[in-house]
């Protein structure tokens, strides 16, 4: 994954919200980057082709498009 996680602006960019410093969520919020972040940095392409193999046979389809 490239670039920043953040599922609110304020969370990496706290000038983004003028409230931040009193914020009782922000802390929430940049847990949950972080969190993210780390699941998916254990995620390799391997995983993702392994995981599509296994259900397009099971599903009975080869074609993927993004």
């Amino acid at each position: 994954m490239e670039g920043p996680i953040s599922v609110v602006g304020c969370a990496t960019s706290p000038k983004k919200c003028n409230r931040h410093a009193l914020c009782p969520m922000r802390n929430v919020w940049q847990r949950l980057n972080n969190d993210i972040r780390e699941v998916t940095e254990k995620i390799t392409l391997e995983d993702i082709l392994d995981s599509y193999r296994t259900q397009s046979v099971e599903e009975g389809f080869w074609d993927y498009c993004i």
